[in-house]
C-alpha cells in the first residue's frame, strides 16, 4: 500500500466513467449489482491513521492522512479499470448524535455536484435499517449520457468485545454500494464508521473501493474527503450551500 497525504484530493466520480464513455462514444448498457446485507465495514481493517495532535489539541478537526492502493489486473470488460482502494480517518467536535443525525442527510452523501447534472434522492428504499435512500446520478457529455445509482443504509453495530473499543460502546454505521447503471464503472462501494473518542469528539473511519474506466486513486479519496467536507458543512450550518446548493433533488 502507498499511504498518501493530500490536503485537497481530486473529486468527481461521474468524470471517472464518462473518460471512458467519451473514448468509446457509446453509452454503455446499465448493470444491476446486489448489494449484500448488513452494515459491517467494507473491510476487516481500516490501515488509515487518524491525525496527529496539534500542540494542545489532542483531536485537530481534519482527515489524516489517506491510504490509497491500485490493485489488480486490467478488466477490459470496463475498459481497462483496476480496483482502487483508499482509506481516511478524521475526527469531529461535536457529540456522536450530531453527527450520526448530519450523516443520515441525503444530501450530504452526494457526489460532488460538479461531477454530475442531475441527482434524485429516493428514501426508504431497503428494510430493516435505521435509514436507508437511493441516490440517482446522470451525467450528460457531448455524445454519452451516464447515469448511475448509488444505494445507502445506516443503522447501529456493536462493539466486537464489550472490554475494548473507546468512550461509547455504541458505533454509527453507513454502507453505500453502485446498485445499477453504467458498465463503465463496474463496482463501486465503501463504509463509515462512527463512535465517540472523547467527551463532544467523534471519530469518523472512511473506507471507499472503485473499479472504473478511469479511477485514479486521487479522485477515490477525493470522494471521501467531499463526504468528510459535507458533514462538516452540515453541522456548522444546515442551510450552507457547501452541501444544500447541490442539485440533488428529492426529500
Amino acid at each position: 500500500m502507498t499511504t498518501r497525504t493530500r490536503s485537497c484530493p481530486e473529486r468527481g466520480l461521474a468524470a471517472i466513467a464518462s473518460v471512458g464513455l467519451l473514448a468509446t462514444a457509446c453509452l454503455a448498457q446499465n448493470v444491476q449489482t446486489e448489494f449484500p446485507p448488513g452494515l459491517a465495514p467494507l473491510d476487516a481493517a481500516n490501515p488509515a491513521e487518524f491525525p496527529a495532535a496539534v500542540g494542545a489539541d489532542l483531536y485537530p478537526e481534519t482527515l489524516g492522512p489517506f491510504v490509497t492502493q491500485t490493485v489488480g489486473d486490467a478488466e477490459t470488460s470496463c475498459g481497462g479499470c483496476r480496483m482502487v482502494l483508499a482509506y481516511a480517518k478524521g475526527y469531529v467536535k461535536r457529540p456522536l448524535a450530531d453527527v450520526w443525525a448530519a450523516g443520515v442527510v441525503p444530501q450530504t452523501s452526494a457526489e460532488e455536484a460538479t461531477s454530475v447534472d442531475s441527482c434524485a434522492i429516493v428514501l426508504n428504499v431497503e428494510t430493516g435499517y435505521d435509514h436507508s435512500w437511493m441516490m440517482q446520478y446522470r451525467k450528460s457529455e457531448s455524445v454519452v449520457t451516464v447515469e448511475f445509482d448509488v444505494t445507502w443504509r445506516n443503522g447501529t453495530l456493536p462493539w466486537p468485545t464489550p472490554t475494548t473499543g473507546p468512550a461509547s460502546p455504541l458505533q454509527v454505521a453507513w454502507r453505500f454500494q453502485k446498485t445499477n447503471g453504467t458498465a463503465y464503472i463496474k463496482s463501486m462501494a465503501g463504509s463509515v464508521l462512527a463512535y465517540e473518542v472523547a467527551p463532544d469528539v467523534t471519530g469518523l473511519e472512511f473506507i471507499r473501493h472503485v473499479q472504473a474506466t478511469r479511477s485514479p486513486e486521487d479522485v477515490v479519496a477525493g470522494g471521501i474527503q467531499n463526504h468528510y467536507d459535507d458533514i462538516l458543512a452540515y453541522l456548522a450550518d444546515p442551510a450552507s450551500p457547501a452541501y444544500t446548493g447541490r442539485i440533488c433533488s428529492g426529500p
